[in-house]
């Protein structure tokens, strides 16, 4: 797992969480999604450092001020410098650099 998806709970009206027994406190509650929220980052880091240097097929979506963005097929957000001729296709791209957890820099390689 590279990531985690964190949510607090919170009880509802009607549901059986308002009636159970050892609640857990808001300050408490937040207090451990944000430890699993930053455990969940440094795992996604980790996950995109083992790829630095691998190309993988990224399939391109979005163009944003000068650089274009997509996704690996394992989930590894990638960005590029922008040409259109990307928009909407699947290209082998060699994974330069992790921007922290938000994305991974690359380049796009020749086809063979």
């Amino acid at each position: 797992m590279s990531y985690l998806h964190v949510f607090s709970y919170s009880e509802r009206r009607d549901t059986l969480a308002v009636i159970l027994d050892g609640k857990v406190e808001i300050k408490d509650r937040k207090l451990r999604s944000q430890l699993l929220r930053n455990l969940s980052n440094k795992k996604k880091f980790d996950f995109y450092l083992k790829h630095i240097g691998k190309t993988r097929d990224v399939l391109f979506e979005s163009a944003k001020n000068g650089s274009i963005e997509g996704w690996t097929t394992n989930y590894i957000r990638v960005k590029t410098e922008y040409n259109k001729d990307f928009e909407n296709n699947i290209l082998p791209v060699k994974l330069l650099e992790a921007n922290g957890t938000k994305y991974v820099s690359g380049i796009v390689e020749n086809k063979k």
